[in-house]
């Protein structure tokens, strides 16, 4: 009797350590999940419809489909540095860095040491309340 209820109690404590704690998935396959599903070519064409240009050292482009999508890369791999690197903890603390329209945004674990999400955005406008006095 005593034997099976060790059996129990281990297989217990397996079944809910697989429920409660999900995979993590790398921060490397989350964004290349986003740069898979980011519609580039979108941007591309809005921000050369209103002639959106990057500075460059000759002077100023529209961004290409390429150069849109290294930056965004290096955007979002910034962010993580920077999300992973704070002492900031907490649930659904966002780090961001905006740069050309694009804005890349991270959020930690409770822990603080893993990226639980990855957000990629092209912001055309952005409108917020004034600060509370």
């Amino acid at each position: 009797m005593f034997k099976f209820k060790i059996l129990d109690w281990f297989f217990k404590k397996e079944v809910e350590s697989m429920i409660q704690t999900p995979a993590r998935v790398p921060q490397s396959l989350m964004i290349e999940e986003v740069m898979e599903d980011f519609r580039f070519k979108r941007v591309h064409d809005t921000m050369a419809f209103l002639n959106w240009k990057w500075a460059t050292t000759t002077g100023g482009e529209v961004p290409t489909i390429i150069e849109l999508r290294r930056a965004a890369r290096q955007l979002m791999v910034e962010t993580c540095k920077l999300a992973l690197d704070s002492d900031l903890v907490g649930e659904h603390i966002p780090f961001a860095i905006y740069s050309g329209g694009l804005k890349a945004t991270v959020f930690k674990s409770k822990c603080g040491k893993h990226i639980d999400n990855i957000e990629l955005a092209f912001i055309l406008t952005v409108s917020e309340s004034p600060e509370g006095e």
